[in-house]
């Protein structure tokens, strides 16, 4: 199963994100999907919930950026 958005488009690339989590979560629903939004170091005055591995879930509200394309993991492809 895939899903083809394209890359440029930040809102369909995160909801194209969270389906898959839902996704994912669906088919393991004895243990929560975790993800760390952001990579490295909390910087000051950040929300340190994006720079922790939690439950996309309890996060999820919290994305503005794709993750995984967040300013520490930018890839082009």
């Amino acid at each position: 199963m895939g899903i083809v958005v394209d890359p440029d488009d930040y809102n369909a690339v995160i909801n194209a994100q969270h389906e898959w989590l839902k996704t994912l979560q669906s088919k393991q629903s004895k243990a929560q999907i975790l993800i760390k939004a952001m990579g490295g170091e909390t910087p000051e005055k950040a929300d340190s919930d994006l720079y922790r591995w939690l439950p996309y879930a309890y996060i999820w509200d919290k994305i503005k950026e794709p993750i995984y394309l967040a300013e520490s993991y930018r890839m082009r492809f």
